[in-house]
């Protein structure tokens, strides 16, 4: 599991990209919020190794190498 931090959570609206079981998923959730977001992928791109947070996007690496970019705005995800 690991935890990527949008901003420090005092400045306010900072989100949580969190990679978890099962098989390496991604979801996130804005720091204070009430529940968290499953962002759905294929199968093929479902194992998620690292993810590192910037310039307003979360970057995240699967575990064949692919780089799949997130951008979180009013709570929905768009991979680019």
């Amino acid at each position: 599991m690991k935890v990527v931090l949008s901003c420090d959570p005092s400045r306010g609206n900072c989100t949580v990209m969190l990679i978890h079981n099962p098989d390496r998923q991604l979801s996130f959730a804005r720091v204070g919020g009430e529940q968290w977001h499953w962002i759905t992928t294929s199968p093929r791109y479902a194992e998620y190794s690292d993810c590192i947070y910037h310039d307003g996007a979360f970057y995240a690496m699967t575990r064949q190498g692919g780089i799949h970019r997130y951008t979180i705005a009013v709570l929905v995800p768009h991979a680019r």
